[in-house]
């Protein structure tokens, strides 16, 4: 059976690689394609340990009819945008539109005639009628395709919903035959809202399946040899959240300074990747056990980490997998989390507590494991145990049977 994938961020290809990996482990064909020239998927960790697996084909803009010297210059051009250049992708993006825009679709056709997926899946994105200027290349082709030729839409899970989102709506999913979520909480959250969805699966998250987390721990692990250090310094790394709610970001910087301050403390700050740069955390740049690191992968900074510490980003799954303890400023945010309600997590209710909170590591004091695991067990596996890529393998491969 063949079935074609779409990222178009880096935590779609987060939670889409363990499923193309499983399906075409499984002796299906699998074609990844990417929307947008924003994700560097060729020089890309997930998409090594993907061309090891027979059975799995790549694509991208470039594929879809730039004359080839334009489009190398262009590629080479995009990899040198960051957060901090603007500029450069305005322009970037001028150009792109300008050569992409009269011919993608036409190509893109062809690609879809020549592969002829049986299922097409995306992460949960609402696909708007009419591409917008600058956006992605291909998401209203591909839906145009795919319903003139029967073709089942599925919506993969996109990542975890670790609070109860104050946002008044959800998008529109109906365009999907089928959406997978990771919990009975997201399911819930969806149908109380009503309106445009389709059917829903509670399967868990595939990036949290234990054995997709070992499997990227030993790639990166291999390609970024590190220790854990000994002694009595305590390696905490803090990941941020991009600001899609309201919560007080002076206050949580004022916390990592206070955090930096205790003499066994060493900080690594991780800025959100599309809601912050590093200026952001200005104020810790010049500490001297202080690092601002945008760069390193996650899982890096989890292996070298004794404690992990975030509002609500989900990348502290990751970390609860592979056993870390997690540090949890409650006092600046303002939401409730799923980890604070299941007890997994060192909860600080004022910068008071932080010295406190580090000490009783320091000497031996952890959170019960068994907090961790129910955590785990609700949120990120669905109920159902920590199985989650193999239940979505068996949804897609029925659904990819019957057309």
């Amino acid at each position: 059976m063949r079935a074609l994938f779409v990222a178009r961020h880096n935590n779609d290809y987060d939670s889409l690689a363990p499923v193309v990996h499983a399906w075409a482990e499984a002796g299906n064909e699998a074609l990844v394609y990417f929307p947008t020239p924003e994700i560097r998927w060729k020089d890309d960790y997930r998409t090594d340990i993907l061309r090891r697996q027979p059975g799995i084909r790549f694509a991208d803009i470039w594929d879809l009819g730039a004359p080839k010297p334009i489009s190398i210059w262009l590629a080479k051009r995009w990899a040198t945008v960051t957060a901090e250049t603007r500029g450069t992708r305005k322009f970037l993006q001028l150009v792109t539109e300008r050569v992409l825009a009269p011919r993608y679709e036409s190509h893109l056709i062809g690609l879809l005639g020549a592969f002829r997926p049986q299922v097409v899946c995306c992460d949960w994105y609402s696909i708007p009628e009419k591409r917008a200027r600058y956006g992605y290349f291909g998401y209203q082709t591909m839906r145009s395709w795919a319903k003139r030729n029967a073709v089942p839409l599925m919506a993969l899970p996109h990542g975890l919903v670790l609070y109860d989102q104050p946002q008044a709506g959800e998008a529109a999913m109906r365009m999907y035959a089928l959406m997978f979520v990771e919990s009975q909480q997201r399911k819930v959250a969806l149908e109380r809202l009503g309106g445009h969805l389709c059917e829903i699966a509670v399967t868990g998250s595939p990036r949290y399946d234990p054995s997709w987390v070992e499997r990227i721990a030993g790639e990166l692990d291999r390609l970024y040899p590190t220790s854990r250090g000994t002694g009595d310094k305590v390696r905490i790394v803090y990941f941020g959240k991009k600001q899609v709610y309201d919560f007080d970001f002076a206050e949580q910087n004022r916390w990592l300074v206070h955090l930096a301050s205790h003499p066994a403390v060493e900080l690594v700050i991780q800025p959100h990747p599309r809601g912050q740069k590093k200026k952001d955390f200005a104020q810790l740049a010049g500490l001297p056990n202080v690092t601002i690191d945008p760069r390193t992968p996650a899982t890096v900074l989890i292996s070298r980490a004794d404690m992990v510490s975030t509002l609500t980003s989900s990348v502290m799954v990751e970390a609860v997998v592979r056993g870390r303890e997690i540090l949890y400023p409650k006092f600046c945010n303002t939401v409730v989390t799923r980890f604070e309600e299941q007890g997994a997590c060192i909860s600080l209710e004022g910068i008071k507590d932080t010295f406190p909170a580090i000490d009783a590591y320091i000497a031996g004091n952890r959170v019960p494991k068994e907090n961790y695991q129910a955590f785990l067990e609700q949120t990120a596996w669905g109920g159902q145990g920590p199985q989650t890529i193999d239940r979505i393998i068996q949804r897609m491969a029925v659904l990819a049977a019957d057309e």
